[in-house]
């Protein structure tokens, strides 16, 4: 693997990691001006809004696809990307009006969401409409451009717009709720203000990227294969997003609320571990599409070896401190009756993390259909899973369920895409052992010096094997070794010049 990919995943690990940061800080901000239910009803709104994404209808996926397609083919690339840029921004756009409109027609519908509000949250909710419907084309047409940004690999300037985009997000409409007026209507106009600014600096790193030189009509048997893409990705990432909610639904259905408490705050928790292959699977996504088949199949499973390289060493970490931070955070009494439950979901995320990287090929190499009806085949095995596992161990049966789920769905998505299944189990057995050994020794250890010694003790042990497994790894860190010497080397250089001056 190159080092540009390495370096890709790093920016998109930290695009990903700054804004978290930046919302941890102003949450409390938040509360303290806007006042706790205030500032429910503003993260309720949003995320209402945040249904209609849905319009985008995979349209920006396919077009970091056709992108990275054309930019690779390099014959007549530039006017393919035009064409391919203009024909989605063009549709996007009729899709977001659409939804725009949608939202302002059904306005009183809508409200009734907030029935249980005071007559004057309501109000503020009411007034707020207008910037709301601008809110969705302007999301719409921001994804396109980070699609086309992607997918010309310039994750540098994508993860730049984004941390920027986010960052006055998050605390421009916090200054304008202590500064002018904490009521909904200023905090929801000064939002969607910045995505509007966002979107207009969005455009301008898109046109200077892709060297676009005139708008374009859009082409409508481009438009046609960018539906004919993105539905199936929509089918599949509903699926998946349905697949990811079932558990707790079926829980407090079967079990009652208080257990989805405990299955969930574990589930929480653990669940971002999968920061690093989402940053993995975005940098790979465009090189897939724009690789031959036999580079793309060997970029996959040079994914999937850093992937589990990284991640097993932070899942086991997870897996040793999951009980004594549960204690701390929430209290003896959730952690005790969470803790197993997060052990076995800590596994599945590291399962589904090693599956979504093949789910990825399959969609880059222009076959989303396949990944999509295996997630849709998935949904009645894992509600049938989920009733005999909770009906029979409760808590810890609903994750074993969706472990098991989770393997199926590896195993099926290896086979189909043809990476073969026996080398790959020789990488992924070793670190799975790593784990299920975690597993079982923090199960049965109280003492956190204990438990921190088993972690540092594995995560030593697996890291060795990893880097007796994998040339990637071996090749990463020989080059990072590199690079600290070459810094030592020319330091000592720059102490005369430093003091001359």
């Amino acid at each position: 693997m190159d080092s540009r990919i390495l370096r890709n995943v790093g920016l998109n690990l930290l695009g990903t990691a700054v804004p978290i940061a930046i919302s941890l800080v102003t949450v409390p901000g938040y509360l303290i001006t806007l006042g706790a239910e205030r500032y429910g009803v503003m993260n309720l709104v949003w995320t209402l809004i945040g249904y209609f994404g849905v319009l985008d209808m995979g349209i920006s996926l396919a077009t970091e696809n056709r992108i990275s397609i054309a930019r690779a083919a390099k014959d007549q690339s530039h006017e393919s990307v035009e064409q391919v840029f203009f024909s989605a921004l063009f549709v996007n756009f009729m899709t977001g009006t659409a939804g725009a409109l949608l939202l302002w027609g059904i306005s009183l519908t809508w409200l009734k969401m907030f029935g249980h509000l005071s007559p004057a949250f309501s109000h503020e909710v009411y007034t707020s409409l207008p910037w709301l419907a601008l809110a969705i084309p302007l999301a719409n047409i921001t994804w396109v451009m980070a699609g086309s940004l992607t997918g010309a690999e310039r994750f540098a300037v994508f993860n730049l717009n984004q941390v920027f985009g986010m960052a006055t997000f998050q605390c421009l409409p916090l200054a304008a709720a202590h500064w002018i007026s904490p009521t909904l209507p200023v905090v929801i106009a000064t939002a969607v203000a910045t995505r509007f600014v966002g979107a207009i600096i969005f455009g301008v790193s898109t046109w200077r990227v892709l060297g676009l030189t005139r708008w374009r009509r859009p082409r409508w048997p481009i438009i046609k294969e960018l539906f004919q893409y993105g539905s199936w990705i929509v089918i599949g990432g509903s699926a998946e997003m349905f697949a990811a909610s079932i558990d707790r639904v079926i829980i407090g259905t079967m079990l009652g609320a208080r257990a989805v408490a405990y299955y969930s705050t574990p589930q929480n928790l653990v669940g971002r571990l999968s920061v690093l292959p989402t940053a993995v699977m975005r940098t790979l996504f465009p090189r897939l599409s724009a690789s031959s088949h036999v580079d793309a199949h060997e970029l996959a499973r040079q994914g999937i070896a850093l992937v589990v390289g990284i991640l097993t060493p932070c899942t086991i970490i997870a897996i040793c401190a999951l009980q004594p931070f549960l204690t701390w955070w929430v209290g003896s009494e959730m952690a005790s009756a969470g803790t197993a439950a997060g052990h076995i979901i800590a596994l599945s995320v590291w399962v589904g993390s090693s599956a979504s990287v093949v789910r990825v090929l399959l969609q880059a190499r222009a076959d989303p259909g396949r990944a999509a009806r295996i997630s849709l085949v998935q949904l009645p095995v894992l509600t049938v899973l989920l009733w005999l596992g909770i009906s029979t161990f409760g808590l810890v049966g609903a994750a074993f369920a969706v472990l098991l789920k989770t393997v199926i769905d590896g195993a099926v998505l290896i086979i189909l895409s043809r990476l073969g299944g026996r080398a790959l189990l020789g990488v992924l057995f070793p670190h799975a052992l790593c784990l299920c050994l975690a597993i079982a020794i923090a199960s049965v250890v109280d003492s956190r010096l204990m438990l921190a010694g088993t972690a540092f003790a594995l995560v030593a042990v697996n890291l060795a094997l990893s880097l007796a497994l994998s040339a990637e790894l071996r090749d990463f860190v020989r080059k990072l070794s590199e690079r600290a010497r070459f810094g030592r080397r020319i330091a000592p250089q720059n102490k005369p010049l430093d003091a001359e001056t």
